[in-house]
């Protein structure tokens, strides 16, 4: 499989993995947890005007103090509200409260008489709905038959809202099919009679400020006082929803706070979700989540960068930039009534961008490996290490590096390989070199090139060293030791065992490529190259075997085992003071 099938493939599979990932209950969630932030962030923001089109009655604490009856028997209560709004005049009113499935006039005659009278009161002028409690989804609760008779069969509504996975009403309820019949949410109802359409999708938290309420025994005392002026206010032309407001009774959770007098908490009355989503339908605000073929075309829009994501760098810009992106063209979406789900939006780049950077540092592993695997025999890991970081870039030049420069060579190779056949002296020469260049690299050197029986190398570049000389000094010392290995090898099988001289020199030298543009070779080049070649050609008559130099010496950190052999001509320059090493006079 090529490069562009293994990306045509890879694409293909983050768009299947997102479409997957979108639907899961977690991705879902998330995508619900950006929603309310944005609905909490356009609710600061908002610049929505809205009049004050929705009241909500409360029963609260203080209710249960003015009035001591139970909730079941506040008959003559209720009674006296509903007249209190018949004479002030609402659009409509909506019963988020239970009441009686029975009479009561077994306690006292006048309980239902009450009820019912202020009902009457109440349906001859407003349309009244009644939110009633079904039993398995199937069929309605019954109610006290007087009340459904008086208030009309079209009363009947229901309250049940409908609970995201993570138990946050956001959903706008819908119909139910109870008793044979369509039974619309009690909010619906309420809409519908000004003539406002009820179509689905998700409630607009963001739309209206916070909900207060009117105690339920403050309009009994305002009624009770005959101030008609004050109700009007509060009711005339409103939309009116009666319900609890108690703090551990009716709470349901939504996205952002909805009680004014609870500025932090999400957990609200049940009434006020009613109000919200009327304000929703009433305002036409209702949130519809994109079209299922736009998302689907986002899907592929954002895989694309998998096709333009490589380094680590683009991939964190391009993160950062979905990100800012993402949020943007979602809140203005969500301004305009159009809920886009961020969190799969965001989760489909982060695969493409996460997913092909990941294969692209998969294939730079690959590559580098074999690179390493291909070159390792021809450079030394300090260059290959340089060349795949590219600090070794192609091109003839070079750079100018204090080095130690080591030189050695095989006593009498010449002569000794006359009669032998090349394949031995391969052999030799394989085993030999790969223990001496293991000492080289075991102290950061560089092995420059092979020359016959004789190697170069030098300490100090590319790789940096604290005190190239000492390494230098340090690997001919081990040098020294592993041909003792290569030595015992060679007597086992019968052949003369070989010495070897080491010339060691510090100083200036160009290190870069030396060639033609078609073909060059990573080397050191200078005198400090040659002199440390005509030093080793001196230990032949020094009778040691490691010859360096003063600048060589005066570098070193441990010196004590170095001998000073004074001066001595070199071939093609004058004198130069020469210090000794050998195994004897290192013990």
């Amino acid at each position: 499989m090529n490069r562009t099938q293994s990306l045509t493939i890879g694409f293909v599979c983050i768009i299947c993995v997102a479409i997957v990932a979108h639907h899961l209950p977690i991705v879902e969630q998330l995508n619900y947890a950006v929603l309310d932030q944005q609905f909490s962030y356009l609710k600061q923001d908002s610049t929505k005007s809205e009049i004050q089109r929705i009241v909500i009655v409360g029963i609260d604490e203080n209710s249960f103090s003015v009035f001591p009856e139970p909730l079941a028997l506040w008959h003559k209560q209720l009674g006296k509200l509903f007249s209190a709004l018949s004479i002030s005049g609402p659009v409509a009113v909506g019963l988020d409260i239970v009441l009686p499935e029975k009479s009561y006039a077994f306690i006292n005659q006048q309980y239902d008489r009450d009820l019912l009278l202020g009902l009457r009161d109440l349906s001859k002028t407003t349309p009244v709905f009644i939110a009633q409690s079904l039993n398995d989804y199937k069929s309605f609760k019954p109610l006290f038959p007087p009340i459904i008779s008086i208030a009309g069969s079209n009363s009947a509504s229901h309250a049940l809202l409908k609970f995201d996975s993570d138990g946050v009403i956001r959903q706008l309820p819908v119909s139910l099919s109870a008793d044979n019949s369509e039974i619309n949410p009690i909010s619906a109802n309420l809409a519908k009679v000004s003539g406002y359409k009820t179509p689905g999708g998700l409630i607009d938290y963001s739309s209206g400020t916070r909900f207060d309420y009117i105690p339920i025994q403050d309009v009994i005392t305002l009624f009770e006082s005959n101030d008609s002026d004050l109700l009007d206010s509060f009711f005339r032309d409103k939309y009116v929803l009666i319900g609890s407001v108690l703090p551990f009774s009716d709470r349901l959770r939504v996205p952002i706070p909805l009680f004014n007098n609870e500025s932090i908490n999400t957990n609200v009355p049940g009434v006020m979700i009613h109000a919200q989503i009327l304000r929703t339908w009433i305002n036409s605000v209702v949130v519809k989540p994109v079209d299922a073929l736009i998302l689907f075309c986002l899907f592929i829009l954002i895989s694309c960068t998998w096709w333009i994501t490589r380094s680590t760098e683009l991939a964190i810009t391009y993160l950062v930039l979905l990100v800012l992106i993402l949020w943007f063209v979602s809140r203005v979406s969500l301004e305009a009534g159009i809920y886009l789900p961020v969190a799969s939006l965001f989760i489909t780049g982060f695969l493409a961008i996460v997913g092909r950077t990941g294969l692209e540092a998969a294939w730079s592993r690959r590559d580098k490996k074999f690179l390493q695997d291909s070159f390792s025999g021809y450079v030394s890991p300090s260059v290959l290490n340089d060349i795949l970081k590219k600090k070794i870039v192609p091109g003839v030049g070079g750079e100018h590096y204090e080095v130690a420069v080591l030189f050695s060579d095989i006593r009498d190779f010449t002569s000794r390989c006359e009669g032998q056949p090349p394949e031995s002296i391969i052999d030799l020469l394989n085993d030999y070199f790969n223990e001496m260049a293991t000492s080289v690299h075991e102290f950061n050197g560089t092995v420059d090139k092979y020359i016959g029986d004789g190697m170069m190398a030098f300490f100090g570049a590319p790789a940096n060293s604290a005190n190239p000389c000492q390494d230098a000094l340090d690997a001919a010392k081990d040098m020294l030791k592993r041909l003792d290995s290569v030595n015992s090898k060679l007597r086992k099988n019968h052949i003369e065992p070989i010495s070897i001289g080491i010339g060691l020199h510090f100083g200036g030298a160009i290190i870069g490529h030396v060639g033609s543009a078609q073909r060059h070779e990573y080397t050191a080049i200078g005198d400090t190259v040659n002199i440390s070649a005509r030093l080793e050609s001196l230990t032949k008559n020094l009778g040691y075997a490691i010859a360096c130099s003063q600048n060589f010496y005066e570098q070193l950190c441990e010196s004590s085992d170095v001998i000073d052999l004074g001066m001595h001509s070199i071939k093609g320059r004058s004198d130069i003071h020469v210090y000794g090493y050998s195994e004897k006079s290192g013990k």
